[in-house]
């Protein structure tokens, strides 16, 4: 369904995320990842529900390791589907919301 993706990042822009190399950067990575979907879904649930788009982590070679990136997956011959990406990609939080900050807190992200 969905055949085409835009890269949103590891975090909201103005947020800090786990580095490669550091360590337990998978763990941190998923949890993060975790959290800013969730975060997605809440400010896009219309068009996530809808069925236009939908997040997801994916993993992405470098020369020191995987690292983790949410995207946007979307249909790119549904108007639709690509103009809600495309819209997300401009529009969504630069921040942690409060939702996300207690999912991070209590999966011991900032312990």
């Amino acid at each position: 369904m969905f055949d085409e993706y835009i890269e949103l990042g590891p975090t909201p822009a103005d947020e800090d995320c786990a580095q490669v190399g550091q360590p337990n950067y998978n763990t941190f990575a998923r949890m993060e990842a975790k959290a800013y979907i969730n975060q997605l879904n809440r400010e896009f649930s219309h068009w996530v529900e809808s069925g236009w788009i939908r997040f997801d982590k994916k993993w992405f070679n470098h020369d020191f390791g995987s690292y983790c990136e949410v995207v946007v997956y979307y249909q790119s011959d549904d108007e639709v589907s690509r103009g809600c990406a495309f819209s997300i990609d401009r529009h969504h939080a630069y921040r942690w919301d409060q939702e996300a900050k207690k999912e991070l807190m209590e999966a011991g992200y900032w312990a």
